[in-house]
């Protein structure tokens, strides 16, 4: 499985560069899953009152729903990078907003004071919106993810973690 990695600050680029990845490995008919760090408190994975709530305030560990178009896996606790890695079963995994995890990593920013905060020695490539102003920053490629997505796959290949 490939594990590609992108991280940055709130509307940098992250989810635009991924989906674009995304669509290209999906068109190629790899199996792509993704997994979203969401930083915001007022996240709730389900509706207070609904029954798969109801479990998890029983004190189901694990609680699985399942609708006519969506299966859910909602653990009532906060899984770590890899036990969330070892669930997933893909050809490619897109990892958004991991911003701890010591991984090969595209930087995503609106800017270069953004970078400065995010850029360290696991960054092989940067995108997101600064790639409107720059082609470069302190020797890392700055690509765009519509105009230079052939160059960022090559780096995703080159770079990104291969796990069994």
């Amino acid at each position: 499985m490939l594990i590609i990695n992108a991280i940055g600050f709130s509307q940098s680029g992250k989810t635009t560069l991924l989906e674009a990845i995304t669509r290209h490995y999906s068109s190629q008919g790899k199996l792509v899953a993704a997994i979203k760090d969401i930083h915001g408190e007022e996240f709730q994975p389900d509706e207070e009152g609904k029954d798969t709530w109801q479990y998890s305030q029983a004190g189901a560990q694990l609680v699985v729903g399942r609708g006519p178009r969506d299966t859910i896996f909602h653990w009532s606790r906060q899984l770590s990078f890899l036990e969330l890695v070892g669930k997933v079963v893909a050809d490619v995994l897109i990892v958004e907003g991991f911003k701890d995890e010591q991984m090969p990593r595209i930087v995503c920013s609106k800017d270069s004071e953004e970078l400065a905060d995010l850029v360290d020695s696991c960054t092989y490539c940067i995108s997101g919106v600064i790639s409107e102003e720059s082609t470069e920053y302190e020797g890392i490629p700055v690509l765009n993810a519509e105009r230079d997505l052939p160059q960022i796959i090559a780096l995703v290949e080159s770079h990104s973690v291969v796990c069994e």
